[in-house]
């Protein structure tokens, strides 16, 4: 049983192959947020809500369905559009799932002083921005990617990589913490609209390159028939398509809350001119 998944250019069998380092993340993280749960939260108003154990558990599941057999074992020496889902499964799933569901004194604690200021410095739009389409362009670069999947630690590391990413990236939106806080919800969709824009340039790449980008893909036992360019093709088009359409439907969740919460609190009145305010009856 390996540790992590890598390329081994074996043929492709649907004999499952648990991955060992995916069981052991997600034992860990439900361990720790359940024991902090327990001794850890503060005796008013502390322990998680229904809501947000939901949510965490949800982001916990979807982290193991992007690092455990079999996406992760075809993402990771098999299929270019694995690995892309694999990518959108962290970033746009699994990453926005724990933070909704982390309380803000579990996140102080995790953070510290020190933690904070840099969470906050990092939760800007434009760092956030730069930080996550930076590490997307450089993980998914044939120089970068085709030596990586030969290695289970260099593919460890592209996927923490992904992990820390798109924290940074969803905190202006979801922060749990009042000292990092988050964009105002017009801000907020401005933002994840540049985001769901940034990707096509790489996605560009992929869906129109008249030949295989990657050797490992490449090279790699077939899956069903499955052509390198295809399936590189119905990668680009995972990328912009279905990481666009998760973004929307966020944006589409935060523009129905922000009517709702203005209808609920209309604006005060205003005093009016001095001829209104005499005529107003006592």
């Amino acid at each position: 049983m390996d540790f992590w998944c890598s390329a081994t250019y074996e043929p492709w069998s649907w004999t499952p192959r648990p991955y060992l380092g995916a069981w052991l993340l997600s034992a860990a993280l439900l361990a720790w947020y359940f024991l902090a749960r327990a001794r850890l939260a503060p005796p008013r108003d502390g322990a998680p809500s229904r809501r947000q154990i939901a949510s965490f558990v949800g982001g916990v599941v979807a982290l193991h369905l992007a690092t455990d057999w079999p996406i992760a074992a075809l993402g990771g020496g098999y299929l270019a559009s694995a690995h892309v889902v694999q990518f959108i499964l962290i970033s746009f799933v699994a990453m926005p799932l724990l933070l909704a569901g982390v309380p803000a004194w579990l996140a102080r604690r995790v953070l510290r002083s020190g933690g904070i200021a840099v969470a906050r410095w990092l939760a800007r739009p434009l760092p956030a921005l730069a930080i996550f389409n930076g590490t997307l362009l450089a993980t998914h670069s044939p120089l970068l990617l085709d030596p990586s999947l030969e290695s289970q630690v260099a593919k460890l590391v592209i996927d923490l990589a992904w992990i820390l990413a798109a924290i940074v990236l969803w905190m202006p939106v979801l922060s749990p913490l009042p000292e990092v806080p988050r964009l105002s919800p017009p801000a907020q969709m401005a933002y994840l609209f540049g985001q769901s824009v940034l990707p096509t340039i790489p996605a560009s790449f992929l869906t129109f390159a008249a030949f295989p980008l990657y050797e490992v893909y490449e090279l790699a036992p077939p899956v069903h028939g499955f052509d390198a360019t295809m399936d590189q093709r119905f990668a680009g088009l995972a990328m912009k398509v279905v990481a666009g359409l998760l973004l929307w439907v966020r944006i589409a969740r935060i523009w129905f809350r922000w009517s709702a919460s203005e209808e609920a609190d209309p604006p005060p009145p205003t005093a009016g001119t001095a001829d209104e305010v005499a005529s107003r009856p006592l």
